[in-house]
């Protein structure tokens, strides 16, 4: 069963083609799907900031906000500058790592 973050890279013309990735540049147009995805994910990761803050403080508080900022401010970045291409790619293969992150 193929998900969300899967077809719609797997639709995507830079699907296994990285020079596409950085044609028509800026891309100023996105698809809805596409949108709402990156706008679900950068909805989380702030989302996210919000939770560490609620938990009990673990050893590794202060390297997880930075990590949780880093990625909203990144995420920011690259929708102001209209390099979602780019930033969609990221955060499937950030999602398909987050998947054994937790394992180790």
């Amino acid at each position: 069963m193929i998900d969300l973050r899967q077809y719609l890279y797997y639709k995507s013309p830079y699907f296994l083609n990285m020079e596409e990735l950085w044609t028509e540049w800026p891309q100023r147009e996105m698809d809805g799907l596409v949108k709402a995805y990156y706008l679900g994910q950068l909805s989380f990761w702030i989302q996210q900031v919000l939770v560490i803050n609620i938990e009990d403080r673990r050893k590794d508080h202060w390297q997880m906000l930075t990590h949780h900022f880093v990625t909203i401010s990144l995420m920011a970045t690259s929708y102001v500058y209209h390099q979602t291409k780019v930033g969609h790619l990221i955060l499937v293969l950030m999602d398909v790592i987050d998947l054994f992150l937790p394992v180790c």
